[in-house]
């Protein structure tokens, strides 16, 4: 069946990551997930995840989401609006980085794009309530 066409895992796998990185901005850790979920062996999903989306892209992608995340959060108020929220600041910062995380994108990346904005919201704090 193979040699039909009909059960070629690369190619599968390599449509996947592509529409799943471009279309829906998923990192390498979820990528190759999803791909172990769908039954692809892991050294083939690392084979083609690493090929398919290099350090730049994926540094490139995670800043836009993470803009993207921010901005969505100031326009609903995010957790200022929470009077729970001890620090709304480092809760906007701790969010961002689960957000990115569970994204699919590593530990290290994450770090390397929210720490400046936690010592940022840190040193110039925003009243909450006006």
């Amino acid at each position: 069946m193979e040699q039909l066409g009909l059960l070629d895992d690369r190619a599968w796998a390599e449509d996947y990551v592509k529409l799943r990185y471009q279309r829906r901005g998923w990192g390498r850790e979820r990528l190759v997930a999803e791909l172990r979920s769908r039954g692809i062996e892991q050294e083939l999903a690392l084979s083609v995840v690493g090929r398919l989306v290099d350090d730049e892209g994926q540094e490139e992608l995670a800043r836009r989401l993470l803009e993207s995340f921010l901005a969505s959060r100031d326009r609903s108020g995010g957790v200022a609006a929470d009077p729970v929220a001890a620090d709304p600041a480092a809760a906007d910062g701790v969010a961002a980085a689960r957000y990115l995380a569970r994204r699919g994108f590593d530990e290290d990346l994450v770090a390397r794009l929210v720490e400046p904005l936690l010592a940022e919201q840190l040193e110039d704090p925003v009243d909450p309530h006006g």
